[in-house]
């Protein structure tokens, strides 16, 4: 089991990282607590198939040495765009065919359809809040890993009006970094209710919001962007070597 905690939250509390034992514990339990036999099923569900998924699939980048941050920044968008894709048209669609179903079969209990999505919703947004930190967190040790190099991007002094600069500079990767974690977030946060095609109602409208905590995130956001900086140190020293040729580099040597 994993000692590791997750960085303070706001409210001054530790969030101990879930390992994948205690998590299936905790899914199993819940099932077999689980009063409805049509929640039973979403919570079924997400335990068989859905556990394991990740807007961040690392193994993808596993014995490839340097990399161009290009291909990198289109496979990782694929990633969260495939991620999004199954949320979108396969998990939700299959829970409202869980909950029409059920309701045809009477397991939906006469006039509490309401409280009933509303638990459905809960349930869902734990999942869902659930598998986004599990990404952060994935996202953040491929970044910034606490033991090894981790994911290794080539960068190159190029010549620009008589200037060596790098490509990608700090700052691109700064910006790109920032907007994988923004992403992440964004794709859990924007799924319809499940009534939301099932029942002719104003208060099915309306989106799952998991919430996470915003310090946390910029904690593990902080602690990639710091290795990022200090990996461009060690090239930043190498540049100064040039100095020397400085005059040449602007075509001023006699």
């Amino acid at each position: 089991y994993s000692t590791r905690k997750y960085p303070p939250t706001a409210l001054g509390m530790q969030q101990s990282r879930v390992c994948e034992a205690s998590t299936h514990s905790v899914h199993t339990e819940l099932i077999n607590c689980c009063t409805n036999r049509v929640q039973a099923q979403i919570l079924a569900l997400w335990e068989t198939d859905y556990r394991e998924m990740r807007a961040v699939k690392a193994n993808a980048f596993e014995h490839l040495g340097p990399i161009e941050l290009p291909y990198f920044k289109k496979t990782m968008w694929q990633h969260i765009d495939e991620m999004k894709s199954t949320l979108y048209k396969v998990w939700l669609h299959q829970i409202q065919m869980i909950c029409y179903s059920g309701n045809s079969r009477r397991g939906i209990p006469p006039g509490k359809l309401k409280a009933f999505f509303d638990g459905v919703v809960v349930i869902m947004t734990r999942q869902l809040r659930e598998m986004v930190m599990k990404s952060l967190v994935e996202l953040t040790d491929l970044l910034a890993p606490d033991e090894g190099t981790g994911i290794v991007f080539i960068v190159r002094g190029v010549l620009k009006k008589s200037k060596i600069v790098f490509e990608p500079s700090l700052q691109d990767m700064e910006i790109m970094y920032k907007a994988l974690y923004e992403a992440i977030l964004r794709a859990a946060a924007s799924l319809p209710r499940p009534e939301s095609k099932l029942v002719d109602d104003s208060q099915a409208a309306g989106n799952l919001t998991p919430y996470i905590d915003a310090d946390w995130t910029q904690q593990l956001m902080d602690k990639a962007l710091k290795r990022l900086v200090e990996s461009f140190d060690q090239p930043t020293k190498q540049l100064e070597d040039y100095v020397q040729y400085e005059n040449i580099i602007r075509r001023e040597a006699l």
